[in-house]
């Protein structure tokens, strides 16, 4: 019975609020980071389609050269440019695939963080209720529970 009673584990309630403030301060450090890569995301996204714009404009020049002939006079208006260059657009969609692979990342980092941000204020929730257990050693405990 004496070997049980030194084997209890014993919680250092003193320790407590140490954790929980690390933990709060792990809360806020996610939090400030979900923000930056929020606007990353966004930075990108905005590129992303403006390259997706790019990409489809250039690659409609002998189908907007075709549908427009014959509207404008002149060969420097609007429908009369020449093909981009294959090797500028295949930058292009190099670049495009850079994006989307980027946002996905960068979407899968805010998951983790805010899961990391959920499970830390479960732990604070814990913590706060552990502050309040009480060491009793067992045999005291059975002498108090004496029916």
């Amino acid at each position: 019975m004496g070997e049980m009673a030194m084997n209890e584990p014993v919680v250092n309630t003193e320790a407590v609020p140490g954790l929980i403030e690390g933990a709060e301060g792990k809360v806020r450090e996610f939090e400030e980071k979900v923000k930056r890569i929020d606007a990353r995301i966004r930075q990108l996204e905005n590129d992303r389609d403006a390259v997706e714009a790019l990409l489809e404009y250039v690659k409609k020049a002998a189908e907007r050269k075709s549908a427009l002939t014959g509207l404008f006079v002149q060969e420097f208006e609007y429908g009369t440019g020449e093909q981009v260059h294959p090797e500028i657009v295949d930058q292009y969609e190099k670049r495009l695939e850079r994006r989307k692979a980027s946002i996905e990342h960068l979407s899968a980092l805010r998951e983790q963080r805010l899961r990391g941000i959920e499970f830390a204020k479960r732990d604070i929730e814990l913590l706060k209720r552990v502050s309040a257990v009480e060491h009793w050693p067992v045999y005291l405990e059975a002498a108090v529970e004496d029916f």
